[in-house]
């Protein structure tokens, strides 16, 4: 149930309010128990929704989800010339409600390779196959993949998927 924007649950017989949020690379969710007169505020800089353990510090009855680890990547040495086929501006979140869309600027200088992605600023990334891509900050990857009709971009943060066009 939904009151004024705050979801409304009943976990162990006790009503406590919550709502959570989150963009790229940080989560947060705030709930609390006017019953009890407890409340938290979870703040994260991870990708990872934190709902759970929000739940959890207002009341250990509630359990933590478990997740697997981030995969590693091995760093590959490719051709600095092979990114120049895909470097650009991408939408990342083609046909957003109002209009709106945030974008990823993929960028090369000498034989380094960058990503401005909004919330993360410019980070440099590293090639682990051919075409894909990681950064070391988070989990996050980028596949590129030319096509007739243009490049298409698909990244991946904390395993969800998401699909980006070329603009430029």
């Amino acid at each position: 149930m939904i009151g004024l924007g705050w979801f409304i649950t009943t976990p162990h017989g006790s009503k406590v309010l919550g709502h959570g949020g989150g963009t790229a690379g940080f989560q947060t969710y705030a709930a609390f128990d006017p019953t009890a007169k407890r409340g938290v505020v979870v703040l994260s800089n991870s990708s990872t929704e934190v709902s759970d353990l929000a739940m959890h510090i207002l009341d250990a009855r509630n359990p933590l989800k478990t997740f697997e680890p981030a995969k590693t990547y091995t760093r590959i040495k490719i051709d600095p010339a092979s990114f120049d086929a895909v470097v650009g501006r991408y939408d990342m979140a083609p046909g957003a409600a109002g209009g709106s869309s945030q974008t990823a600027d993929f960028t090369r200088v000498g034989d380094q390779f960058f990503a401005t992605v909004a919330g993360m600023g410019k980070v440099e990334i590293f090639a682990y196959e051919p075409l894909s891509f990681f950064t070391e900050l988070l989990d996050m990857q980028f596949m590129f993949a030319p096509e007739q009709s243009g490049v298409t971009l698909y990244v991946r943060q904390s395993g969800m998927p998401l699909q980006a066009k070329r603009l430029r």
